[in-house]
């Protein structure tokens, strides 16, 4: 009978640990997704700057009237886009790191204490790891006003595009943050729903 039970429980912690390093490795990958958006952004940016250089063929260096605000607007796109994107997979990785949260409950001691000392911050909230999200924004938000001024040269457009930049930006994250915030609260100030439910796998 003893056997048996140590036998249950060897197969329970070797599921948590399954869990556990599924996790980290979603954890691994969203990041690695959010790197590759930063980069697709930059290969758009340089797409349109390209687009423009093709249009612009009689001796001008600047498009007027519809081009100039389809130009100065497609920037502006590429970095709402970007910043979806990238809330979508930092909201991904609040799952997980919740989940972890749960499963580093049930883990031995020596995991539990490994994963503590790689991870000393609290890892609640879409907002973990802001420098990063930040930095990855940023990379919309200066490219936006860079395509700007590239094609009109103007310091009007340049701002229009730079400010459109930033509040779709934070507007995205707004709404990603009151998604994030109804979904902690109907899940009773617990983490992420569908973690509780993996604790009990």
């Amino acid at each position: 009978m003893a056997s048996d039970n140590s036998k249950s429980e060897q197969l329970s912690m070797d599921v948590r640990l399954t869990l556990f390093r599924d996790a980290v490795d979603n954890l691994r990958m969203a990041k690695q997704q959010q790197w590759l958006v930063a980069y697709y952004v930059v290969l758009l940016f340089a797409g349109i700057i390209g687009l423009h250089s093709l249009l612009i063929d009689d001796g001008r260096h600047i498009v007027e009237g519809l081009e100039r605000i389809i130009f100065t607007y497609s920037g502006v796109v590429v970095a709402a886009g970007e910043a979806y994107f990238i809330f979508c997979y930092q909201a991904w990785m609040k799952k997980y790191r919740n989940r972890t949260t749960i499963l580093m409950k049930d883990l031995p001691a020596a995991h539990g204490n490994v994963w503590q000392t790689l991870n000393p911050k609290s890892e609640k909230g879409l907002m973990y790891g802001l420098d990063f999200v930040l930095m990855f924004l940023t990379v919309g938000v200066v490219g936006a006003s860079v395509i700007a001024w590239y094609v009109t040269r103007t310091l009007s457009y340049t701002l229009i595009a730079l400010l459109a930049a930033i509040f779709v930006d934070v507007l995205v994250g707004a709404i990603f943050w009151c998604l994030s915030e109804k979904q902690s609260t109907h899940a009773g100030g617990q983490p992420v729903e569908d973690s509780q439910r993996d604790r009990t796998v």
